[in-house]
């Protein structure tokens, strides 16, 4: 009994250390994709991360652009203002309150005749 209890237990040990060794080689294969996983995960984030600043960089760009537009509005809109002012034959809606950014709006519905007759009347005199 005691040689097959010895063979028995060597049996159960080489097993054991067969199980152990998969084991430990499966943990160092899951450990690898992980590290793999990580790393591709690293790179995506780098790559978002220098998207997000390019992205930010081209809004400052049209905040930049739509500043520009604003002050050349409000400089325009100020010309006008000053024609309205120099031309006294003129029907100018301005002279009326309305605001020199409705003229620059299309209208909602067709001017009248005279209106538009003043108006290129004006212009010409300009």
């Amino acid at each position: 009994q005691s040689t097959h209890t010895r063979t028995r237990n060597e049996t159960n040990g080489k097993k054991k250390q067969k199980d152990q060794k998969k084991t430990n080689t499966f943990s160092i294969l899951c450990t690898r994709r992980m590290m793999q996983l990580v790393e591709e995960s690293k790179d995506a984030g780098i790559r978002a991360l220098v998207m997000l600043d390019e992205q930010g960089e081209q809004l400052e760009r049209i905040e930049e652009g739509m500043d520009s537009i604003n002050r050349d509005m409000r400089e325009a809109e100020k010309n006008l203002t000053d024609m309205a002012q120099c031309c006294g034959l003129c029907m100018w809606p301005i002279r009326n309150g309305t605001s020199v950014r409705a003229l620059v709006e299309p209208p909602s519905e067709p001017a009248p005749y005279l209106t538009t007759l003043v108006y290129a009347r004006c212009m010409s005199v300009i």
